[in-house]
């Protein structure tokens, strides 16, 4: 199944899942993203982003973080 054909709330739905909300990391501060990453994610999204593939998303888009 591709991720455009997944919700959350029809996985929540489908597998009676309950969504609670938490922080993971609480003591961390947000960090401003470096000029070379948000060159970089630019460059990712107009590669990745056209096409609709999957992979190319993962790769130009998620794989940076």
């Amino acid at each position: 199944m591709a991720y455009r054909d997944f919700s959350l709330d029809q996985a929540i739905t489908d597998f009676q899942l309950q969504e609670t909300y938490d922080r993971l990391f609480p003591d961390l501060k947000p960090v401003p993203p470096s000029d070379a990453l948000l060159r970089f994610l630019k460059v990712g999204q107009a590669i990745a982003l056209p096409g609709g593939n999957e992979k190319a998303r993962s790769e130009f888009l998620v794989a940076p973080f």
